[in-house]
């Protein structure tokens, strides 16, 4: 039989390494420093940040420019030494694990909910989700969904905040139950802008003042439609639902389709349509959504909520 020797583990000060690494204590504290006056510098005008870190001092564009701006130069900087890429590889794993890029920060660890605002990542992140997501534009404002159920009246000359609608607060005993998000565009006309919640419900506030006109317990991942009565929503049970546009009073509720793992509504002439998993168009009745038929498309399924095109 033969026998393997494992070589012991040779213990040696960190000292000593570094020296054998050819880096310097100054090299740690460099890299050290970077990190830990980001936070500050984070709230420095962009000029004053570029000036404060080395870099030419150049006007700022909003607040896409703070994390870029602060980047190059710290970047260039990190990478310079072994230190600061040790730094830099930190500094990246917080970013990953802290950003709400991977996973919903309801159910990371309290110390990555702590450090969330402080990097840059993290409005990276939400910029990318605010594209994906979009929004509606309306008498010179944006309407559009957050993560954690808020809907957001956004002018458009300026990118001011008009004001911000509580969709849906979380809610439950764990971190998946409190998963509250506005995952679909909203719903605006000249009156009102509503939107859904999963795991929450569907709200509508005036659309000057933003106070709340009415709310409604529903929990949908798919959007929403409406005609010049009702609004339609898909639930995340698979029922199509209808209420009454003024005051959100349930009108009728057809769960026919529950098994076809179907998408959000969209109005088709005179019927009220949703796409399922195999393609197929299914129209109901908006009076009373009594079932009338289903269509074939191309036999794939939809990817997103279906879009009404005007016929030319």
């Amino acid at each position: 039989m033969t026998r393997h020797v494992v070589p012991a583990v040779v213990r040696r000060p960190s000292h000593e390494i570094a020296a054998r690494l050819g880096v310097q204590p100054a090299d740690w504290l460099k890299g050290f420093l970077l990190l830990a006056t980001y936070p500050a510098s984070a709230a420095l005008p962009a000029e004053d940040r570029s000036f404060a870190l080395g870099e030419p001092q150049q006007s700022g564009h909003g607040v896409v420019d703070v994390p870029f701006t602060w980047s190059r130069p710290a970047t260039a900087e990190l990478f310079t030494e072994f230190a600061g890429k040790f730094v830099a590889i930190v500094l990246l794993m917080l970013q990953l694990t802290s950003s709400g890029g991977t996973f919903p920060m309801q159910t990371v660890p309290r110390f990555f909910q702590l450090i969330n605002p402080w990097l840059p990542m993290t409005y990276v992140v939400s910029g990318l989700r605010q594209a994906i997501s979009g929004g509606i534009a309306v008498r010179g404002a944006l309407f559009t969904g957050t993560a954690g159920g808020r809907l957001l009246a956004i002018d458009l000359p300026t990118g001011i905040v008009g004001w911000d609608g509580t969709v849906a607060n979380p809610k439950g005993a764990t971190e998946l139950e409190r998963i509250a998000d506005v995952t679909s565009l909203p719903l605006v006309d000249q009156q009102q802008a509503c939107a859904v919640a999963y795991q929450g419900r569907l709200a509508c506030f005036d659309i000057t003042r933003g106070t709340l006109n009415w709310s409604r317990d529903v929990s949908s991942l798919y959007g929403l439609a409406a005609d010049a009565k009702y609004i339609y929503v898909t639930d995340d049970k698979g029922a199509v639902q209808a209420l009454d546009r003024s005051n959100g009073a349930s009108v009728w509720k057809q769960d026919l389709l529950a098994a076809r793992r179907i998408g959000g509504p969209q109005i088709f002439g005179d019927f009220v349509g949703v796409v399922d998993a195999e393609g197929y168009l299914h129209l109901m009745s908006p009076a009373n959504g009594a079932y009338v038929g289903r269509m074939a498309t191309d036999g794939s399924a939809a990817t997103s909520q279906p879009v009404a095109m005007r016929p030319t």
